[in-house]
């Protein structure tokens, strides 16, 4: 197993764009212990409306200017994951996305691009973690977690003799850190869970830099068992921030924001499979006049799990 997770991070090095760079998502899952690989499918949308004074947009560093507009972007993600367990402790998360960026501008189409974006990887170290055995009904677990998104997908795709804008690109050209610590608190056939991420993003070839970005996760579970079936529904909220990103060390203006979600899931767990949908709705963001807001989030998870 540790020569495939050598395998799996060679590829990386010779290899997340739209804000999908930010910070990869680790749920709960009653077979945390199993390794396992996923197909998962993640989708967003952004809009806005421009007035005949012609609002400039500002997103990560474009400078397009639209007016009298109704612009909409959406963006997919199809993920091929794996986790494997080096130590019953240690296990490494690996994400290799590929993904789909689309632009309308009154309802015509400018920009539909596919490409392989920038790949994960992640080590997961569980620093606390109940067992079983315990005398009490209460168990608990604490993880810590640390990796790198690698540039694998293009950044410099073209448009029209023109760069497309950031948002565009599949890949940011970067390696960037990735840091994260969850909690998880269950009694009975109920949890909590929490988890802070942070990624630290840096400066491409072109000069363009992301914000660091934060996310803040926090919900209440269940698990229900139902025959040969058990059910895992959650409710909680989402949020995520960016700071300034940058141009050759210049701010960008108006390019930090915070977006607040509810989050409503739930998964389906029987044999050695599993299967999630996920709904995030946005409840409060702050975000300045030059950006587009941002819209439901929707994710559909397909895994298959298998011994250590």
């Amino acid at each position: 197993m540790k020569h495939l997770f050598i395998v799996a991070l060679l590829t990386l090095e010779i290899g997340v764009g739209a804000c999908d760079n930010c910070n990869i998502f680790l749920g709960i899952n009653p077979k945390d212990f199993n390794h396992s690989v996923q197909f998962l499918y993640r989708w967003n949308w952004k809009f806005g409306t421009f007035n005949d004074q012609g609002v400039q947009l500002m997103k990560h560093g474009s400078s397009d200017t639209y007016t009298n507009s109704e612009v909409v972007e959406y963006y997919a993600t199809y993920s091929l994951r794996a986790k494997l367990f080096l130590k019953p402790k240690l296990n490494v998360l690996i994400d290799l996305p590929y993904r789909n960026n689309y632009r309308a501008i009154s309802n015509r189409t400018v920009v539909d691009v596919y490409g392989v974006g920038d790949p994960v990887a992640l080590l997961n170290y569980r620093l606390i973690n109940s067992k079983k055995s315990d005398s009490s009904r209460i168990t608990h677990r604490l993880s810590l977690s640390m990796g790198v998104k690698s540039p694998l997908g293009s950044y410099r795709l073209m448009l029209n003799e023109e760069l497309l804008s950031h948002d565009m690109q599949p890949g940011s050209g970067t390696f960037d850190p990735l840091f994260g610590v969850n909690y998880y608190l269950k009694s009975n056939f109920w949890g909590i869970n929490t988890s802070v991420n942070y990624k630290a993003n840096t400066k491409n070839k072109m000069g363009f830099e992301y914000g660091d970005r934060i996310n803040i996760g926090m919900g209440v579970f269940s698990i229900l068992t139902i025959k040969k079936a058990k059910f895992l529904p959650f409710i909680g909220s989402y949020s995520e921030f960016g700071m300034y990103d940058k141009i050759k060390n210049i701010i960008v203006k108006n390019s930090e924001f915070y977006a607040h979600y509810m989050r409503i899931s739930t998964t389906v767990f029987l044999n050695n499979w599993s299967i999630n949908g996920e709904c995030l709705l946005p409840i409060a963001q702050q975000i300045h006049s030059t950006n587009l807001i941002n819209g439901n989030r929707i994710r559909f998870g397909l895994s298959y799990y298998f011994n250590n």
